[in-house]
């Protein structure tokens, strides 16, 4: 009756928490412009570094319901040793959802014993459901996707694309919805054709069309350094 599952929410971020007695929190985590991952996190270094099994198992009170494979998982040094990718993060949460237990098994890094790290499906049904909510409300993307994005202009051209407007409304509504966002710089380039003074007013009309279409569509102009 003490199990719990945590959820945060945000525009950037849905995460299901999940406190594991003895060794530490189990995180499902769905960020903007991603799919759902999971980790294991503890400051308590239990498990030996290599390779470990990730099993959907039966909790006991099933007795005779046979464990469900899900592969071999790594093992690492780090305050977050496991981690696990979407295929496998959603192959759990659907365990969950029948009334199994996701377990990690590692070989412990003091003893000869192992160490088995197991997620209680008691009370996950209606967090998940407040996640599911949470996904839907998402960003399209996250920071690392657009922090450093890339218009590629045609030939000796700074008309923007189709797919250019896309990506750059994208990015409007990252910024709109980031208040920690100070700047957003805008750097022009070309190649190497053509002289160098045709090169360096191109590669300022490219950066000024990006700029000005972002001052369209509501990005302060404070914000925005054109180099």
């Amino acid at each position: 009756e003490n199990s719990q599952w945590y959820l945060t929410t945000s525009e950037f971020n849905c995460t299901m928490t999940h406190d594991v007695p003895g060794y530490g929190r189990a995180v499902f985590q769905h960020r903007a412009g991603e799919a759902l991952t999971f980790y294991l996190e503890s400051n308590l270094r239990l498990m030996k570094v290599g390779q470990a099994s990730l099993n959907v198992e039966a909790p006991s009170w099933r007795p005779g319901v046979a464990p469900r494979p899900l592969g071999q998982i790594r093992v690492s040094s780090d305050p977050r040793p496991v981690n696990v990718g979407t295929p496998q993060a959603m192959a759990m949460v659907d365990g969950l959802m029948k009334g199994m237990a996701p377990t990690v098994t590692s070989p412990a890094r003091n003893s000869s014993g192992p160490v088995r790290v197991q997620l209680s499906n008691i009370h996950f049904a209606n967090t998940y459901q407040e996640y599911q909510t949470c996904v839907a409300g998402l960003l399209p993307v996250n920071y690392d996707q657009i922090k450093r994005s890339r218009i590629h202009f045609k030939l000796d051209s700074a008309q923007l694309s189709n797919a250019d407007l896309d990506r750059l409304d994208l990015i409007v509504r990252f910024i709109q919805a980031d208040s920690t966002i100070a700047q957003i710089y805008v750097d022009g380039h070309t190649d190497r054709s053509g002289s160098r003074i045709h090169n360096r007013q191109l590669s300022e009309d490219r950066a000024n069309t990006v700029a000005e279409y972002l001052k369209a569509n509501g990005i302060p102009e404070d914000k925005i350094i054109t180099r």
